[in-house]
């Protein structure tokens, strides 16, 4: 079991975080005329004249990240890698990769950088504050090629360099079904087909797919090389093959995004006139000896289906927040006037909420999950037909209170979550409430010093009782040195739990006395 938990550790490092950094630190090199502190072999060179020997990657950094050591020490535990204990590695890694793109949105580097260019003695700190704006976004974009949906990720690396299989690499990390061997795969992929059900009335109606090399290829002449689509139907047995030339016809059009992740088609009259209500048809890709398929890729969905009248294909977002818009997809909604779809989610005691369409075609409709909405059902009405469809409501509403607890009013604080700016206080404000709702889980808190006049920062916060801290002091005074920023990083959990009003608050107030505090319960 060690070997296999080391193999995984250098894998991880080799296959990830060696390309990741290094794309980052071959940006600052070129931009200062210096060399890569990381070599081809994954070794970080000292500068010359540093007597220090060369020392792997693996670490210089590994120290950097305490909580992904944990989670792989814990998931080699007893010789059974868990599906929670896989989520907790990707959730350590996800955090460090977060922190080091926060930094380098703020022109800093994070952990992993400053141990790389301490060790090398590379001066990236003076370079990131030199740099333009635009120059440093690209590269916090290029750090983290894949963060949240592929989609958005892609998009970002078309406009910062061609680095397909760096983002292909980060793609199989955040969703890999755990291997010891821990192998990542390269290559054309269907991830999801939109619209995954069809009516038989559709004429030659857009299918859009989403992956990963979608691009059409170059020629050596320079030119477009474009795919070949099939569509199989698995129940009639029909295939209908689609040799793209992209020429201004709409039945052999090709139509990719910037970062080419995801590609507009025309599904063929011939497939959609063949096929019965029970069809099942297959999505292929082909370039040359390199196929996608989207069964055998377990593509969301893996078929394209067909329904006769009003059938949900999908909602998105799922999960999603009270008062939150979302899409309702699918085929044999009313056209003629929105009213005539109606739509109800769930509440707690099974009483059916309506929600009044905001917009839509015979494709799909936009609504709001109304307030008291809970997981469950999801029901679309149009005439006498029906069709449900299932949701996941997130809805944990917190509330928190946070200010000076000085005995001199001058301290003024803000207040981030996740490294969103929440709230800030004015000088000398002892008492500020705010209530939010967030997703249950680990957040990271952040109290900031907006105006700290004699270097002594006077804080406290305080949350309903659904909240636990798990690290971090929630109130203090904290003295710090000119031309420094006060700050105080907790993270709490949020439960699944009633909330409240703050409790524990600990402020200074007059009326208890002088130099006292005031418990707030």
């Amino acid at each position: 079991m060690k070997v296999s938990k080391y193999l995984f550790i250098k894998n991880l490092v080799d296959a990830l975080i060696l390309p990741t950094f290094d794309s980052v630190l071959n940006m600052a090199a070129d931009e200062k005329g210096e060399r890569n502190p990381i070599d081809p072999r994954g070794y970080v060179i000292p500068e010359e004249g540093r007597g220090k020997p060369a020392k792997l990657l693996l670490e210089v950094v590994w120290k950097a990240m305490p909580g992904v050591i944990d989670a792989i020490d814990d998931a080699f535990l007893d010789g059974r890698v868990t599906k929670d204990e896989q989520a907790d590695i990707v959730a350590e890694v996800e955090k460090v990769m977060s922190n080091e793109e926060k930094a380098l949105r703020n022109l800093k580097p994070g952990p992993i950088l400053s141990s790389i260019a301490e060790y090398y003695g590379f001066g990236l700190s003076d370079w990131l504050s030199s740099v333009r704006n635009e120059i440093a976004e690209k590269i916090a974009e290029k750090f983290i090629p894949v963060y949240g949906q592929i989609k958005a990720a892609l998009d970002v690396l078309s406009v910062v360099s061609d680095s397909s299989n760096l983002a292909e690499a980060w793609y199989d990390f955040y969703t890999m079904e755990m291997r010891y061997e821990f192998k990542i795969e390269w290559g054309l992929k269907i991830l999801k087909l939109s619209p995954g059900v069809l009516s038989k009335d559709n004429f030659m109606p857009a299918l859009t797919i989403t992956g990963i090399g979608l691009c059409p290829q170059t020629s050596a002449f320079n030119s477009p090389i474009y795919p070949v689509i099939n569509y199989k139907d698995t129940t009639t047995g029909k295939v209908e093959e689609v040799i793209i030339r992209n020429r201004g016809s709409l039945d052999n059009s090709y139509t990719p995004n910037a970062a080419c992740n995801e590609v507009t088609v025309y599904i063929p009259q011939e497939i959609i006139a063949q096929a019965t209500l029970d069809s099942k048809i297959e999505v292929e890709v082909v370039f040359d000896d390199n196929i996608a398929n989207s069964a055998q890729q377990n593509s969301s969905p893996k078929y394209l289906t067909f329904a006769d009248g009003l059938k949900i294909d999908k909602i998105n977002p799922d999960p999603a927040f009270t008062e939150q818009l979302v899409t309702i997809t699918g085929v044999g909604f009313d056209t003629t006037e929105l009213t005539n779809n109606e739509v109800y989610f769930t509440s707690e005691n099974g009483e059916l909420l309506k929600s009044d369409v905001l917009s839509g075609d015979n494709t799909q409709i936009k609504v709001k999950v109304p307030n008291g909405a809970v997981t469950g059902p999801v029901t679309v009405k149009v005439g006498n037909d029906e069709d449900s469809s299932s949701i996941v409501i997130s809805e944990s509403t917190i509330t928190f209170t946070f200010g000076d607890n000085g005995n001199v009013i001058d301290d003024s604080f803000q207040v981030s979550i996740d490294g969103e700016i929440i709230d800030e206080t004015t000088p000398g404000e002892r008492k500020k409430t705010n209530t939010l709702t967030t997703e249950q889980g680990e957040h990271d808190i952040i109290i900031t010093g907006i105006t700290v006049p004699d270097q002594r920062a006077t804080y406290y916060i305080c949350f309903s009782n659904n909240v636990d801290v798990i690290s971090g002091q929630t109130n203090g005074k904290v003295d710090f040195a000119v031309g420094t920023q006060f700050s105080k990083n907790l993270k709490i959990k949020v439960n699944n739990t009633p909330t409240s009003n703050p409790v524990g608050c600990k402020f200074f107030d007059n009326s208890v006395g002088v130099n006292s505090t005031l418990t707030i319960d």
